[in-house]
């Protein structure tokens, strides 16, 4: 059976990953495959070269700083591990064709990401959450049937969620793939991953998310906004140009709270926050975010 890390390159598949090369979990992985959105915070790219020698470079003629790793296989960083990346195109890209506004035409469906939505009644909702399946999984599925995996000889694809995560556990949802918890298997919680690469590489792996998911918490948009304010503008920008679709009533935000993302004065206490909301509590199959 060929054995592939999900690489999200968080905090837990990190530190799976550079466990699992000391042999802590028995089996030696044969990959590490790294699914990239092309929203990716630059804090993270910056991880995956220090991990793995992931390359990455700036997407040309953007208004601002955006950055996507550059497809390929590598084996050099703290790893030395083959690492794969595969991608299905741009998230963002994909939200902002959605869009209709001044010159924009969109393309008259949902976003992909799981948008809050304000009904005309005044209600709210929440769009169809699509950019898991599209930009995590299906990239991923992709490449394990190149591996030549079947129902007969599935892949095992191992997912870097911790005890305090373990919710979030679930079957795949395709016969040729076998979802294994390495670290739920070892009684691992995300603070012991944080230690053990705070040891090993001498510092923690920033929050693996897109710069603009809905499901951030509201910390994690005020650490955006005050250490990363360029990426921060972005989200700002995309929030704006997905406000309205075409054949969709509903307005769509980034943010719970209904309210622009660039007109929100002060976020919630993280203690308040949590108490609200769970970041990737509910996300589909347990990948985003580790």
């Amino acid at each position: 059976m060929i054995r592939v890390i999900s690489l999200g390159a968080g905090v837990q598949s990190s530190a799976l990953l550079l466990m699992a090369l000391e042999g802590r979990f028995g089996d030696r992985p044969d990959y590490a495959v790294f699914a990239d959105t092309q929203w990716e915070p630059k804090a993270t790219y910056q991880w995956l070269l220090k991990l793995c020698g992931v390359e990455y470079e700036q997407v040309p003629d953007s208004k601002s700083p955006r950055f996507r790793t550059i497809p390929g296989l590598y084996r050099g960083g703290a790893a030395r591990f083959p690492t794969h990346v595969v991608t299905n195109g741009s998230v963002r890209d994909s939200a902002l064709r959605a869009a209709v506004g001044g010159e924009e035409r969109g393309d008259g469906r949902f976003t992909t990401m799981p948008v809050y939505l304000r009904n005309p009644d005044g209600s709210a909702g929440m769009g169809r959450r699509q950019c898991t399946d599209e930009f995590n999984l299906a990239p991923l599925r992709r490449f394990f049937r190149e591996l030549g995996a079947t129902h007969l000889d599935p892949v095992e694809s191992w997912i870097g969620i911790s005890t305090d995560e373990a919710h979030r556990m679930k079957p795949s949802l395709v016969r040729y793939a076998v979802n294994r918890y390495p670290l739920l298997e070892r009684g691992l919680s995300r603070e012991d991953c944080a230690n053990y690469l705070l040891d090993r590489m001498g510092e923690v792996a920033p929050k693996s998310s897109c710069v603009g998911c809905p499901f951030k918490s509201d910390p994690s948009w005020a650490r955006l906004r005050t250490e990363s304010p360029e990426e921060f503008a972005d989200a700002v920008d995309v929030d704006r140009r997905i406000r309205h679709a075409r054949d969709l009533r509903a307005e769509q935000y980034l943010h719970r709270s209904l309210i622009p993302l660039g007109d929100i004065a002060e976020f919630r206490h993280e203690r308040q926050a949590r108490m609200f909301f769970d970041e990737f509590g509910n996300e589909c199959e347990g990948v985003c975010g580790v």
